[in-house]
């Protein structure tokens, strides 16, 4: 009989090839480095500049650099508000535009805004044959009829038509090229110019 062996001991869970102490170090400075950066920014203005570096100078200093990027990105979103993407003029005279303020019409001298659009981004806009508005959106293809908007795609457009016979087309980043006749569904015409 042969005695009773001795159960094999498990063997911890190897330690990724790239794990050190040294490893855990650099990667707690680096996060350290990228928390103190705007503190690091402004000790180092305040010493190019020649001025006192001290903990009140370094936290007004950061806090003045902070309030300048955030002004300046308002002035930027405040900008792409004002941005004309896309413009038609309908068959009864009327201008519209769009853009990130979503569409808008020029009446009496002013730019006033198209209810029920004000949420999302008009990139294209044509004056279909009907008479109606269609408008490509960041969401979504809409048609505005008779005072009254309705879905006629939904998915990122970057351009909308309409051909005399009613059928739409849309084009998108994800989308291609579709079409959909009066009554039918859409159907795929080109993912792209092929080749390029």
């Amino acid at each position: 009989m042969k005695p009773p062996q001795k159960p094999a001991s498990k063997s911890p869970a190897p330690q990724p090839t790239w794990w050190s102490p040294k490893a855990a170090l650099g990667l707690a400075v680096g996060f350290a480095a990228v928390a103190g950066f705007p503190y690091l920014a402004s000790t180092t203005r305040l010493l190019a500049e020649g001025k006192p570096v001290t903990i009140a100078a370094v936290k007004d200093e950061t806090k003045k650099d902070m309030m300048k990027k955030e002004k300046e990105h308002h002035e930027h979103d405040a900008k792409k508000q004002r941005e004309i993407k896309s413009m038609t003029v309908a068959a009864d005279g009327t201008l519209y535009a769009g853009g990130h303020a979503g569409v808008l019409r020029w009446k009496d001298g002013a730019w006033e805004k198209l209810p029920g659009f004000e949420d999302e981004e008009a990139k294209s806009i044509v004056s279909a044959p009907d008479g109606s508005l269609l408008v490509a959106g960041k969401h979504a293809a809409w048609k505005h009829k008779d005072g009254a908007w309705s879905k006629v795609y939904d998915g990122d457009t970057h351009s909308i038509s309409q051909a005399a016979d009613g059928t739409l087309y849309v084009a998108g980043p994800k989308v291609g090229l579709k079409k959909k006749a009066p009554g039918g569904e859409w159907e795929m015409v080109s993912e792209g110019f092929e080749g390029k």
